[in-house]
């Protein structure tokens, strides 16, 4: 039996991905597909269960930092996510 995660749980990951992408509160309501109130009280919720669709999401994003870290050169994946790139074909 696995226990339930609660959204303390992961919010934990995703702050600590918010901070290293260094997003906005926006940038982070957006990312998890709700509204930026909505974000705000699923924050002060920490205490109720997470939902699978949250939880999921959040794994997707660790998975994207751990895919940048493996293709960014070596203490160079926080920039490879907050710097513009200047480079074609995405200028």
């Amino acid at each position: 039996m696995t226990a339930e995660l609660r959204n303390d749980d992961v919010l934990k990951v995703f702050h600590a991905l918010a901070e290293r992408w260094q997003l906005s509160s926006e940038e982070q309501a957006t990312l998890l597909g709700i509204a930026v109130d909505e974000y705000s009280a699923l924050s002060k919720n920490t205490d109720q269960t997470a939902c699978s669709g949250l939880v999921h999401r959040i794994a997707q994003l660790a998975d994207i930092q751990k895919a940048v870290e493996a293709i960014a050169p070596i203490g160079h994946s926080k920039n490879f996510i907050t710097r513009s790139n200047t480079s074609a074909p995405l200028n």
